[in-house]
């Protein structure tokens, strides 16, 4: 095997040269490009009505983002329900200049294009099984997304008189998540559980080109320089499974705990394109509902606190899934009148450095709508990351 360091590069061959660029190169430029973005396949948020709330609520949800976020929310649903969730989805866009090996990275986040991410609906059993207890659930998510892409504004250089040139990069994973659950609640009220199956279709591709020459710009004999694009689509199933719970002496808390285990992805691409096993997560949180303001006795307000932990991924030299946290913290004031419902919502989210994954973190705020105590209701969310532009989401739901 070829060693590529500081020494003796001008003694390799040419043609060397170009088969150790199109071997090496995936290796070297992508693992780097991950360091300036973040885990999203882990933890991106679908857009429910508690990513306002630095997504500290989403564990403690009794609507349809329960079926996978935490199924033990079922339970507490008091009637059928639809909703629609969209959102954008982040882009990362870097620049690399200098060496290959060791190049130069800026970045920049961008919003990038807006699409569906969540189409979910809960009904009793009782419509199947009439005096049967508890609700089904069925959801659509997209559970997790990552684009990027590298691109130079000059050659890079390679070795000692070789030049890459045209060097580019793309990377795109897409996750699908679609979870068939099932929950009910204690006959005291105090806790609902629930459980679940959840099938994930997974699309990645990859693609890096560029052409190797020498320093007068002849290029390299033995190759065209271009490394072939991979691609790989797979399919696994995982469970889910979650607890609620609210204190009978305390009704105004409460505190949830969710787990997803991992799911392994078989699909009939390359091995080393594809990423075999998604991580598991873990959800515990905790919220408390306090009085409104004096002057409005029928609002109140609900602090909540939620970790999630993911584990059990997998990696290789294309993406790098170790085990990771994200953590939120916010709180949603609502406005209750005869005429109308507004929740308004604030928080912070963090998503801790994974793997070679950046972190990322910022301000969260949002406003929700239901005129009159209708059965529909509208929610704007927003995500203000510390770097890049911002995140939205809009819920639209409908009770019966």
């Amino acid at each position: 095997m070829l060693q590529i360091g500081n020494n003796g590069r001008k003694d390799i061959p040419a043609a060397h040269m170009c088969r150790v660029f199109i071997s090496v190169g995936v290796l070297s430029i992508s693992g780097l490009a991950q360091a300036q973005v973040s885990d999203l396949l882990s933890a991106f948020d679908a857009g429910s009505r508690a990513s306002g709330a630095g997504g500290s609520l989403s564990g403690a949800s009794a609507d349809t983002f329960a079926t996978s976020n935490n199924p033990g929310g079922l339970g507490f649903v008091d009637r059928p329900q639809v909703q629609y969730a969209q959102k954008n989805l982040s882009s990362f866009k870097n620049v690399a200049s200098g060496k290959y090996e060791d190049p130069t990275l800026n970045g920049s986040e961008d919003r990038g294009s807006t699409r569906y991410t969540h189409f979910g609906v809960v009904f009793p059993v009782s419509q199947f099984r009439p005096g049967a207890s508890g609700n089904i659930g069925f959801s659509y998510d997209l559970g997790g997304y990552l684009e990027d892409t590298i691109t130079v504004k000059s050659d890079l250089s390679y070795g000692s008189g070789f030049v890459i040139k045209n060097f580019s990069q793309k990377r795109k994973v897409t996750q699908d998540l679609y979870t068939l659950a099932y929950g009910n609640n204690s006959r005291k009220g105090s806790v609902a559980y629930g459980f679940g199956l959840t099938v994930v279709n997974q699309k990645l591709d990859f693609a890096q080109t560029g052409s190797l020459t020498d320093s007068n710009g002849t290029p390299v004999p033995g190759g065209g320089g271009v490394i072939p694009a991979v691609s790989a689509n797979g399919i696994g199933i995982g469970i889910v499974a979650g607890l609620q719970y609210i204190p009978p002496n305390h009704p105004d808390r409460s505190m949830w705990a969710s787990l997803r285990t991992p799911i392994s992805i078989s699909d009939g691409g390359s091995d080393a394109a594809s990423l075999t096993r998604i991580p598991g997560r873990l959800i515990l949180g905790a919220a408390q509902r306090l009085p409104g303001l004096a002057a409005r006795k029928d609002d109140y307000l609900v602090v909540a606190a939620q970790l999630q932990a993911f584990f059990g991924g997998s990696s290789n030299k294309y993406f790098d899934q170790q085990s990771g946290t994200a953590f939120g913290i916010g709180l949603e004031y609502t406005l209750n009148s005869s005429s109308y419902i507004v929740p308004l919502r604030l928080g912070y989210q963090r998503t801790a450095a994974s793997g070679t994954f950046d972190s990322r973190q910022g301000i969260t705020y949002g406003i929700g709508y239901s005129p009159d105590h209708m059965k529909y209701s509208i929610d704007l969310n927003y995500f203000r990351p510390s770097t890049g532009s911002y995140d939205f989401a809009l819920t639209a739901t409908y009770r019966f």
